[in-house]
């Protein structure tokens, strides 16, 4: 569960996107370079939603070279990207407690070899909810999803 900002969100009101680390609000427009991980690889910026009340959220997540399996991989294999607790913008009384659902990608950048951020929109998939089953989720296209 992330702290609530309040004191930023009542001066600024919500912003158009989370960072991921520590679900930072950020009120700028979105770009891969602005993530708060210098060494990020790989960055997408994807639609979650309150498990409790449905509040949708613009969030953002990274991956590095330190770390296991990359984003991109993780679609490639039919894995649905990580991200835990909504922003806690105080939505509902139990919302910023549970983990997110997670809706689509909604951008995906890759840095490559000359360090340049590149979009790459076959990792912009959607997710769903497969409705015979409530303990996993799919990609659209009928792959199956695991955390």
């Amino acid at each position: 569960m992330y702290t609530y900002l309040g004191d930023i969100i009542d001066k600024l009101g919500e912003p158009l996107w989370w960072d991921d680390s520590q679900a930072i609000p950020r009120y700028c427009e979105f770009a891969p370079w602005e993530i708060n991980n210098i060494y990020a690889r790989e960055v997408a910026l994807i639609l979650v939603e309150c498990q409790n009340c449905g509040h949708e959220f613009k969030v953002a997540q990274n991956w590095d070279i330190y770390e296991g399996r990359s984003l991109s991989d993780s679609i490639k294999q039919g894995y649905m990207i990580g991200f835990a607790d909504p922003p806690n913008i105080q939505c509902c009384s139990v919302g910023p407690s549970e983990t997110s659902d997670k809706i689509k990608v909604l951008e995906f950048w890759q840095e490559n070899k000359e360090l340049n951020w590149e979009r790459k929109p076959e990792f912009e998939v959607e997710f769903g909810r497969d409705p015979d089953d409530f303990t996993g989720f799919y990609l659209k296209d009928g792959k199956p999803c695991e955390f």
